[in-house]
């Protein structure tokens, strides 16, 4: 993150290590990798799926990063999702450039490439964080397994009501800093759009409940509780989207 708040994600095949130096804090989490995952994993198997939900054009070669780029503009076909205008590097094919759009067509996130350079090798210096491990306190997974009941048919979540186009991608169940209790983390993607929902007990997360709407950027979130357990939905989507998952939270 070059603007704003001090930001840095490091991730391998194994762990993800978010670096927080303005707060003297770091976020990480072990991943769980599949045998057979692609990259990247979110797409659906087939682009004719995302014809649901969007509808795509190509748009005029355009420059970016000083290299000659094909346009792709994606276009939501509902309110509950954004459209993506996308800059691909016609030589190599790597995104160079990403806006992230409203319905009134405004941008509300954007990456891009001011410069780039394609070098044969990458050397490992290159990988490495700017801010040493040591300097901060660390958040998330650690050694240390909780003992967290069997789960059962009972204690799984879903949504009962999902916007067109979206399914549950994965599900998993974490360890809590409160022990003997489990994390729900439910994800839905309509393939290109992904919404996280974390549900844990409402007296494990009494001092961080986030209840109603909230927004950073691009990213909205919206908490309940529901059945004494809160529910926080988030993700790069529009309001109603999170908060319709979120409000349709039932236990089995």
């Amino acid at each position: 993150s070059l603007n704003g708040a001090s930001r840095e994600i490091i991730r391998d095949k194994r762990d993800v290590w978010c670096y927080l130096p303005d707060e003297k804090r770091g976020v990480h989490q072990s991943r769980k990798i599949e045998p057979e995952t692609k990259f990247p994993s979110i797409l659906p198997e087939s682009l004719v799926q995302l014809e649901q939900s969007y509808r795509f054009e190509l748009g005029a070669d355009e420059r970016v990063a000083g290299r000659v780029a094909q346009r792709v503009d994606i276009y939501p076909k509902d309110s509950y999702r954004y459209g993506l205008m996308l800059w691909i590097d016609k030589e190599t094919g790597l995104m160079l450039r990403a806006d992230m759009v409203s319905d009134q067509g405004r941008p509300v996130e954007q990456y891009m490439f001011v410069e780039i350079d394609y070098d044969d090798t990458i050397s490992a210096d290159e990988l490495a964080p700017s801010t040493p491990k040591e300097n901060l306190v660390w958040h998330g997974d650690d050694a240390v397994t909780l003992n967290i009941p069997a789960a059962s048919s009972e204690d799984e979540w879903k949504a009962s009501s999902l916007p067109q186009g979206f399914a549950l991608l994965r599900y998993l169940r974490k360890p809590s800093s409160v022990q003997n209790m489990a994390v729900h983390h439910l994800v839905y993607s309509d393939g290109l759009a992904t919404i996280s929902v974390f549900i844990d007990p409402a007296k494990a997360s009494a001092e961080n409940r986030v209840l109603g709407d909230s927004q950073m950027g691009a990213v909205h979130a919206f908490g309940a509780t529901i059945s004494g357990h809160q529910v926080t939905a988030i993700g790069e989507v529009p309001a109603a989207s999170v908060r319709r998952i979120a409000e349709s939270m039932t236990k089995q």
